[in-house]
Parts: structure tokens; sequence; C-alpha cells
């Protein structure tokens, strides 16, 4: 005999199972469901992880993190090379605003798009200067998801996780940087009207300036508050003290 439900019963199913419906009618959406299932039979541990001695710590955490071709690994190693000299001629002394950017640069030398928490976990590592250049590989982590990948990975190594949906934005996040200098941190922006639907991305005070830093696409922006009155979307941001 069939199944019977109430009105209520088939309504509360039908919020149960329609964010499933709409993710296996994207193309790739039962490819990336296998993906899923795939990982979340094993652990994966930094062993597991290609070129994990150059790339950000917590990465085998992320989708998609064992995936690399020959090529990508070459061109991983490359700008692992070229991060490194800014580094060792930065040796003793604070990397100056130019030498940021260079390093942002050459964070993310796979091109990849999907993988923005990954690069700015990057950036990040080579901010702090512990294990001294890293570089992003091609992980595909979808960021949009609330909670999502992101908190996992970022918030173990914060000394500051805040919840920032329906709070000032991007003034807040401002005045906390310029309040420490030397301080940075991560931020999470959910972009309703892009394909993407989210971002992360870095904020830090360089020399006394706040920047925004974008290890996915390279760029270095020098916040303005003309230029930034508000951020919507902004939802998390994991603030971390001088390196």
């Amino acid at each position: 005999m069939a199944a019977r439900f109430t009105a209520g019963e088939g309504r509360a199913l039908g919020r149960l199972f329609q964010p499933l419906l709409q993710f296996f009618k994207s193309p790739s959406g039962l490819a990336s469901a296998e993906r899923e299932i795939a990982s979340a039979e094993r652990v994966v541990t930094p062993m597991d992880v290609p070129l994990a001695e150059i790339r950000p710590r917590g990465v085998e955490k992320l989708p998609d993190a064992t995936n690399m071709t020959e090529e990508q690994a070459a061109l991983m190693r490359a700008a692992h090379a070229r991060i490194a000299a800014i580094h060792e001629g930065a040796a003793g002394r604070p990397f100056t605003t130019d030498e940021v950017h260079e390093i942002v640069k050459n964070i993310n030398p796979t091109g990849g798009t999907r993988n923005c928490l990954e690069c700015s976990l990057a950036v990040r590592e080579n901010l702090l200067r512990e294990r001294g250049a890293v570089v992003a590989g091609p992980t595909n982590v979808w960021v949009g998801e609330k909670p999502g990948p992101l908190g996992p990975v970022t918030r173990p190594l914060s000394v500051e996780s805040r919840i920032m949906e329906g709070a000032p934005g991007i003034s807040h996040v401002v005045s906390d940087v310029e309040a420490n200098p030397g301080t940075y941190g991560i931020l999470r922006q959910d972009i309703r009207t892009m394909p993407w639907n989210g971002h992360v991305y870095n904020i830090a005070d360089l020399n006394g300036e706040v920047h925004f830093l974008d290890g996915q696409d390279g760029s270095l922006t020098k916040y303005a508050a003309e230029a930034y009155p508000d951020m919507p979307g902004l939802i998390t941001y994991d603030y971390y003290p001088a390196a």
C-alpha cells in the first residue's frame, strides 16, 4: 500500500527534498554528487594531496584537493619558486606593498575559478610567514553554501570569527584592521546576483593602509570609504593577529 501523508507532512517533505532536486537539475549536479559521496567514504589526509607541502594548511578538507594534472603541478611549482624568492628577499623585514602584490599575483597559477577559498588561505599563510611560500591548487568549492566548507577550515586558525549578516558590513571590518596595524582577515561575501554565488578573499593592513587582496584574480586594491560605503552580503569575517 502506498504511504499516505497529510497536507502538512507533504509540504514538509517537499521542503526537505527541494534543495536536492534543484541540485540535480544542474548539468554538473550528478558529477558533483558522485565526487562528494566518494570523498565522504574515506578521510583525506595531507598525505593524499598533491603538493600539500606548498599548499595551505587544511587543503585536504576541501573538495577536489587530490585532483591535479602534471601541467597544473608544474605551474604551481614555478609560482612557488617565484613567491619563495620574494620571501627570501624580504627576510628580516616586513613585506613592501609591492612585494605583497607580487605574491598575490602568483597565488593562483592554475587559473582556477572555483578555488577562492584555497587562494585566501594561501594569501593568509604568506602574510603569516610561518611556512614560507604557499600557492593554491585547483580545488572546487561552492562558497555560497551556508554554512558551507569555509568555517571548518578558517576558524580553527583564527582568533575570532564573526557572523556579519545584518551587521554594518565592511566599515566594521575596516575599523578592526585600522585599529590593529599588521592584522588581516578572510572575508566571505555571498553574491546572489552572480553565477558563482559567493566569493572569499582577504583584507589586510599593509604598511599602515587597508587593502583587499584577492588571490584568485591576483588583485590588490586599496580600501577607500567612498568606493566601498557598504558591501552587501558580507557573511563571515575571520580575524587574525599580526604576523
